[in-house]
């Protein structure tokens, strides 16, 4: 298409949509109430006003919580007879799958709610970045933790930090199955 008939964009629509999450139906929330009109005052009042624990986040379970309550769960399943078993996996699939959904909407409600949208796509970008799988139920549980506490703190830092985070983080290393990666010479290897 020819770029005459295209709308014209002013700089705040093209700042918006660029390096934010786009226009919301009911305007947009900024951060300090800044102005559009100057596309990097709108950038850098953002930096200055990011919540890594916006409200939508504040439910979230973290990762020590989130083994301990996993860990539990199957030694009760273990202990279980053989008829209780059943109802024991199933209560463990709905508490994990209602755990992750929490996640989800945090994640969503967040992006939604914002006054530093900028900030908030740079997250979604990290965690997409940083991607961890989900099919391994340990993972799931530990999926929102992950992105509340490997990412969403390390976004406006240090690089060097938010990859130490990231990979230093339970629901990675269980992704990349570093619970069985022992080296011959590791103390783990003598046990």
């Amino acid at each position: 298409m020819p770029t005459n008939h295209l709308p014209h964009l002013t700089p705040a629509a093209i700042a918006v949509n660029r390096f934010g999450l786009g226009f919301r139906p009911n305007g947009v929330m900024l951060a300090n109430n800044a102005s559009l009109s100057d596309a990097k005052q709108w950038l850098s009042t953002q930096i200055n006003h990011y919540q890594a624990l916006p409200t939508a986040w504040q439910k979230q379970t973290n990762t020590l919580t989130s083994l301990e309550n996993y860990q539990q769960n199957q030694q009760a399943m273990k202990q279980a007879d053989d008829n209780e078993k059943k109802d024991a996996k199933g209560l463990l699939r709905k508490q994990i799958r209602d755990d992750y959904q929490l996640a989800v909407i945090a994640r969503a409600e967040s992006a939604l709610d914002t006054p530093t949208p900028f900030i908030e796509r740079l997250d979604h970008f990290w965690a997409n970045h940083f991607a961890i799988s989900i099919e391994k139920p340990a993972i799931i549980e530990l999926a929102g933790a992950f992105e509340l506490e490997a990412i969403r703190p390390y976004v406006l830092g240090n690089f060097v930090d938010l990859v130490l985070a990231v990979e230093k983080h339970p629901a990675m290393l269980m992704y990349l199955d570093q619970v069985n990666s022992i080296g011959p010479n590791s103390p783990a290897a003598v046990n």
